[in-house]
Formats: C-alpha cells, sequence, structure tokens
C-alpha cells in the first residue's frame, strides 16, 4: 500500500500515463508528472514507485531497453491498478465505512487510515452521492490535547519513557515528570494517558498537557498494569487504591427502563424484579459519583454510608443555589 498521499497521486497518475498504450522513459514521466500533474519528484523516487507498480500490477508494468535507455510500458492495456470492479452490495457497504471512517480524523493513526480511504476512493471511482450524514459520533466541544496524540501512542507503541509538562486539573499545579506511557484512554469525551510515574500509575488529561519530549531514562514496565482487567471495576479512569465494595442503590420507576438498556457498569445485577434496587461491585471514585448525580433524584445511594453521605451532602449543596 502507498505510504503517503503523496505517493498514492504520483502512482493515479502514473498509470494514467502508462494506460494509453506509450512507452515511456524516466526523463519522460518526470517531465509528464511536472507538466500535467504538477508533481516535483525525484528521479529516484520516480524509480521507487516504478518498481512498486511493477510488484503490485503482477509485471502487468514491464522494462525494455533500447541501446543504453530503459522505458516502461503496460503490457496489457486493460489494465490499471486503480479500477477494480466491485458488486453492487459491495460497493455500496464500502462507501459507507468510508463516510463513517473519516468521522474519526483525530486518531493518532489517521493519516495511515487516510492513505487507505483515498486509495479505496480512486480504486473503485467513489462518488459523494449524497450530502445525508448517516451515523453521527458524539464529539467533544473542545479538541484541545488532541496534537498530543500521536507522539503519545508512537511512545506508547515504541516503549519510549517522556518527560511530560502538565497542570493539574483540581490544583492547577505545574507538574514535570518521567513517566512510562502504557494507554491512551477517551472517557467522557476526554482523552486520557494512563501511565507509569514514580511508582504510582497516573491518569493525565491531554488538554493539561503543556510540552512532551523523549526522555533518557528506560522505559518500565509493571505487572500491575493491564489494560485488559485495570478499569475492569471501576469507572472512568481513576482508579483509586481501595477494595471493590458493594453500592446497593434504589432506583426511582421512570429510571428502571433506562438502566437496564444502558447499565452503569458489567457488574450491575437487579435485587428486586422489578429493577427498582440493584448493586454494583466497583472501588469507589469520582466518576462514579458524578454518574450518581447526573439521575439526580432518578437513583438513591442506600449504601455504604460513607457515598449516601457524599451524595446527599453535594445534593443540598446544589439546592441551596436555587434557595
Amino acid at each position: 500500500m502507498p505510504a503517503t498521499k503523496e505517493q498514492l497521486r504520483r502512482l493515479m497518475e502514473l498509470d494514467k500515463f502508462f494506460q494509453k498504450g506509450q512507452k515511456w522513459k524516466v526523463n519522460e514521466l518526470l517531465e509528464k508528472l511536472s507538466n500535467e500533474a504538477d508533481i516535483q519528484v525525484s528521479e529516484r523516487t520516480l524509480k521507487y514507485d516504478l518498481a512498486y507498480l511493477i510488484t503490485e500490477s503482477h509485471e502487468v508494468l514491464q522494462t525494455g531497453k533500447v541501446g543504453r535507455e530503459w522505458f516502461w510500458f503496460y503490457n496489457d492495456l486493460n489494465y490499471s491498478h486503480f479500477k477494480k470492479s466491485l458488486l453492487p452490495n459491495e460497493f455500496k457497504d464500502l462507501t459507507k465505512m468510508i463516510s463513517t471512517f473519516k468521522e474519526w480524523g483525530d486518531l493518532p493513526f489517521w493519516e495511515e487510515i487516510e492513505v487507505m480511504l483515498n486509495q479505496f476512493e480512486t480504486r473503485f471511482s467513489f462518488e459523494n452521492q449524497t450530502n445525508r450524514r448517516l451515523i453521527d459520533f458524539q464529539k467533544p466541544v473542545s479538541r484541545n490535547g488532541n496534537q498530543w496524540l500521536k507522539p503519545l501512542y508512537e511512545a506508547i507503541d515504541k516503549h519510549k519513557s517522556i518527560q511530560v509538562s502538565y497542570s493539574s486539573l483540581r490544583t492547577k499545579k505545574k507538574i514535570i515528570g518521567n513517566i512510562s506511557p502504557y494507554l491512551l484512554k477517551e472517557y467522557n469525551n476526554r482523552w486520557w494517558l494512563i501511565g507509569l510515574f514514580g511508582k504510582n500509575i497516573v491518569n493525565i488529561a491531554l488538554e493539561t498537557i503543556e510540552d512532551i519530549q523523549l526522555s533518557s531514562l528506560p522505559f518500565t514496565k509493571t505487572v500491575s498494569f493491564d489494560p485488559k482487567t485495570y478499569f475492569e471495576n471501576v469507572l472512568g479512569v481513576t482508579v483509586n487504591q481501595g477494595d471493590v465494595e458493594t453500592i446497593r442503590l434504589k432506583v426511582a420507576i421512570e429510571s428502571v427502563e433506562y438502566l437496564r438498556s444502558k447499565p452503569i457498569n458489567h457488574t450491575q445485577k437487579e435485587i428486586k424484579e422489578d429493577g427498582t434496587e440493584l448493586t454494583l461491585q466497583v472501588v469507589l471514585n469520582t466518576e462514579l459519583e458524578h454518574i450518581i448525580l447526573q439521575y439526580g433524584f432518578g437513583i438513591e445511594v442506600l449504601e455504604p454510608e460513607p457515598l449516601r453521605t457524599k451524595i446527599a451532602m453535594i445534593l443540598k449543596k446544589a439546592l441551596s443555589a436555587y434557595e
């Protein structure tokens, strides 16, 4: 697959030239690319592209020699590297796939995906037949911090330690430290970096990061972090020190069906058949409190008592603001 959009564009033009049935020398191709496609490329790069096409075309692109000069040509003029047949249903499914993928332009590996999508669109001659949006993903109001996605992704992938400068969301205090990055996690329309800072695993919101540099310190692995299980008994990204607790909740009848269709956590279990009482098995954290508060009168904490007291205190404080 072409490595970049620029190479893809060059290959598309070369494919058009060879379909004309002409035998082309390197200097002729360079001139043609420059004059007709405004593509400036070195002879070395062009020869790399030609070698790529020979392999990918299964030698439909061939070479010949007259005297000391080499030339290139297609031995099958019906061949095109970018035009393959699709069944109607395959065409329709791929069109939907491309439209959907384009919603994810902030992903750290988006550039690679974009090259693939451009190749699909060109090879199968896709046209935007409708401007209707059929799928709309929730997007954050602010995209601050998304510029760190790619360098963090690469550091995690290559096991590189990094020095991060960021500000605490709570204290606003500036922190600089060396981190072994383990995971990028999206939660509640916000990207988080999860990594080892000193002896502790921390989470850092990407919009609080001011600078990232590669560190000279070695990358540190830890058996205490497994992304498949680390967040198993928590909501969100905050993993506090403490045991898993049984959270008993009373549910208003108006909220029962909603909680059945969208459980708070995979450990959610109904205690009463009508769904008005349920339990969770999780570690207490701020995200759990936020989710409970979102339901207002729809959820009442019965146990544990410290969580019930804290939720009641927050609600009373909120009510006082309206009195």
